[in-house]
């Protein structure tokens, strides 16, 4: 019956106006008076009963009703995704349908997550909404904690692990399938936790996706927080390394200065140790003992002192600085 007021703005504005609305989206927002309303009643009312409808249109144009409506509006505004994509159809029928379909009773919460999917352009499923993602999530988590391994979408429907899962009714409606299911088959809160043992499948408050995301953002905290204290952990690590380094340092230079010290009082007085390396060479100086010149005659040997023609590098003749010199 809430689809029978969408139906007739769709209806007036098409045959009054000449204004089809090929979706019904628009006419969901669209209130009309009640003389257009009483122009395009319903098929399934017609005009045979006209006190029916005419008890219809006066809900559709009541304070009560407008007041219903634009409070569904605000509420559907803050939903992330849809609902569901079975429309009007209850999910009884929708049962019963694919009972007729596939000829054997299909599994109850496999129809509730077909409801609960739509088709993207590429072929492929999604969600409708997080929070109908979450309730499958759960359902599932819970349906393993009672029955093992076994496929939920294959096995009856338990009605109780949703009751653990969901928190229990809440204005007296299941969290999932609460139209398929006889209230009267379900049990209570109170005795499902007076049966409950440590085996039983875990009781929960209701989750929310707004309580899911607070938990992430608690979960990402905490993971931050330990990457943070590994660290920290691995930084000091590294400054101790350096501080043992530093240590072992000092300690080599105390040796070695110690050595030198004992080294040097084993010296005769006067003498000292010989430094590391060839001796400074001064170029000028060796210049002025050859004479200016280290050029040797042709066809003959140098008048010069052949001592005279080797730099005090150490007496090496292969030595690189005697080459460049020569």
């Amino acid at each position: 019956m809430h689809e029978a007021r969408v139906g007739c703005v769709r209806r007036w504005y098409a045959e009054k106006r000449k204004l089809p609305m090929r979706d019904k989206s628009p006419a969901r927002d669209i209130l009309m008076e009640p003389w257009q309303y009483m122009q395009v009643p319903p098929p399934f009312v017609g005009h045979a009963r006209p006190g029916v409808y005419k008890a219809m249109v006066h809900w559709w144009t009541s304070a009560e009703f407008k007041r219903r409506h634009i409070a569904g509006q605000l509420k559907r505004a803050a939903m992330i995704g849809g609902s569901h994509t079975q429309g009007s159809m209850p999910m009884t029928v929708i049962m019963q349908n694919k009972e007729k379909e596939l000829g054997t009773t299909p599994s109850m919460f496999l129809v509730w997550k077909e409801c609960h999917q739509k088709k993207n352009k590429d072929g492929t499923l999604s969600w409708v909404s997080e929070n109908a993602e979450l309730k499958d999530t759960e359902y599932r988590a819970g349906f393993a904690e009672s029955y093992g391994e076994a496929n939920p979408e294959i096995e009856p429907f338990d009605p109780e692990v949703a009751m653990r899962r969901g928190g229990g009714r809440k204005n007296g409606r299941l969290w999932m399938c609460d139209s398929a299911i006889d209230p009267r088959t379900v049990r209570s809160m109170r005795e499902i936790r007076h049966d409950s043992s440590s085996s039983s499948t875990t009781i929960q408050s209701r989750p929310t996706p707004a309580s899911r995301a607070i938990e992430k953002l608690r979960e990402d905290f905490e993971n931050e927080r330990k990457e943070r204290e590994q660290a920290q952990a691995l930084l000091a690590q590294q400054s101790q390394m350096m501080a043992q380094q530093n240590q072992i340092m000092a300690w080599f230079t105390q040796r070695m200065a110690a050595c030198e010290s004992q080294l040097t009082a084993l010296l005769p007085s006067g003498a000292t140790l010989p430094t590391v390396g060839p001796p400074p060479f001064n170029l000028n100086a060796w210049l002025q003992a050859s004479g200016g010149s280290n050029n040797a005659e042709l066809g003959g040997p140098s008048s010069q002192d052949e001592t005279m023609q080797t730099p005090p590098t150490g007496g090496n003749p292969d030595n690189p600085l005697a080459r460049s010199l020569f």
